[in-house]
Protein backbone atom coordinates (compact mmCIF):
# COMPACT_ATOMS: atom_id res chain seq x y z
CA UNK A 1 0.00 0.00 0.00
CA UNK A 2 1.30 3.45 -1.12
CA UNK A 3 2.34 5.94 2.47
CA UNK A 4 -0.32 8.26 2.92
CA UNK A 5 1.50 11.73 1.61
CA UNK A 6 1.50 14.52 3.86
CA UNK A 7 1.77 18.38 3.53
CA UNK A 8 2.15 20.58 6.59
CA UNK A 9 0.94 24.17 6.65
CA UNK A 10 2.98 26.05 9.58
CA UNK A 11 6.26 25.58 11.15
CA UNK A 12 6.56 26.97 13.84
CA UNK A 13 5.57 25.46 17.56
CA UNK A 14 2.73 24.18 16.86
CA UNK A 15 4.04 22.00 14.01
CA UNK A 16 7.36 21.00 16.12
CA UNK A 17 4.51 19.15 17.98
CA UNK A 18 3.10 17.57 15.47
CA UNK A 19 5.80 16.44 13.05
CA UNK A 20 7.45 13.93 15.27
CA UNK A 21 4.14 12.28 15.47
CA UNK A 22 3.44 12.45 12.27
CA UNK A 23 7.16 11.13 10.40
CA UNK A 24 6.83 8.51 12.97
CA UNK A 25 3.45 6.93 11.81
CA UNK A 26 3.81 3.63 10.03
CA UNK A 27 2.31 4.49 6.46
CA UNK A 28 3.00 8.34 6.51
CA UNK A 29 5.73 10.28 4.34
CA UNK A 30 5.87 14.11 4.98
CA UNK A 31 6.44 15.26 1.48
CA UNK A 32 6.16 18.84 2.29
CA UNK A 33 6.45 22.11 4.90
CA UNK A 34 4.87 25.14 3.76
CA UNK A 35 5.49 28.75 6.08
CA UNK A 36 5.29 32.11 5.40
CA UNK A 37 9.14 32.28 6.85
CA UNK A 38 11.06 30.23 4.16
CA UNK A 39 13.19 29.15 6.92
CA UNK A 40 10.72 27.99 9.23
CA UNK A 41 9.69 25.51 5.87
CA UNK A 42 12.87 24.51 5.52
CA UNK A 43 13.70 23.55 9.08
CA UNK A 44 10.48 21.07 9.02
CA UNK A 45 10.76 19.72 5.53
CA UNK A 46 14.87 19.32 4.93
CA UNK A 47 15.71 16.88 7.03
CA UNK A 48 13.03 14.70 6.10
CA UNK A 49 13.65 15.14 2.85
CA UNK A 50 10.86 17.04 1.68
CA UNK A 51 10.19 20.55 -0.18
CA UNK A 52 9.55 23.87 1.65
CA UNK A 53 7.22 25.95 0.43
CA UNK A 54 6.63 29.99 1.31
CA UNK A 55 2.49 29.69 0.21
CA UNK A 56 0.20 27.11 0.85
CA UNK A 57 -1.01 26.96 -2.77
CA UNK A 58 2.00 26.56 -4.45
CA UNK A 59 2.12 23.92 -2.19
CA UNK A 60 -1.23 22.43 -3.17
CA UNK A 61 -0.62 22.33 -6.65
CA UNK A 62 2.99 21.26 -7.11
CA UNK A 63 2.53 18.23 -4.53
CA UNK A 64 0.47 14.96 -4.61
CA UNK A 65 -1.05 15.41 -1.30
CA UNK A 66 -3.86 12.86 0.75
CA UNK A 67 -3.57 15.42 3.61
CA UNK A 68 -2.58 18.44 4.96
CA UNK A 69 -1.82 19.27 8.49
CA UNK A 70 -2.36 23.22 9.56
CA UNK A 71 -0.46 23.62 12.37
CA UNK A 72 -0.93 27.47 12.53
CA UNK A 73 -3.22 30.02 15.06
CA UNK A 74 -6.60 29.25 14.30
CA UNK A 75 -7.19 33.10 13.70
CA UNK A 76 -4.55 33.06 11.46
CA UNK A 77 -6.32 31.02 9.12
CA UNK A 78 -9.83 31.04 9.91
CA UNK A 79 -10.70 33.66 6.58
CA UNK A 80 -7.82 32.86 4.13
CA UNK A 81 -7.65 29.41 4.24
CA UNK A 82 -10.55 27.38 5.30
CA UNK A 83 -12.19 27.82 1.96
CA UNK A 84 -10.03 26.41 0.07
CA UNK A 85 -8.48 23.58 2.44
CA UNK A 86 -12.31 22.42 2.68
CA UNK A 87 -12.81 22.27 -1.01
CA UNK A 88 -9.62 20.36 -1.43
CA UNK A 89 -9.61 18.04 1.35
CA UNK A 90 -11.77 16.54 4.44
CA UNK A 91 -10.84 18.70 7.15
CA UNK A 92 -10.02 18.12 10.88
CA UNK A 93 -9.78 21.67 12.79
CA UNK A 94 -8.10 21.17 16.14
CA UNK A 95 -8.32 23.83 18.99
CA UNK A 96 -7.49 22.79 22.07
CA UNK A 97 -9.88 20.59 23.25
CA UNK A 98 -12.45 21.43 20.76
CA UNK A 99 -12.59 19.24 16.86
CA UNK A 100 -14.53 21.03 14.36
Amino acid sequence: MAPLRVGIIGGGWIARRHVPALVAAEGVELVAACDSDLVLAQAVAGPRGAAAYERWEEMLERESLDAVWVCTPRLRIASRWSGPLKRAFTCIWKSRSRVR
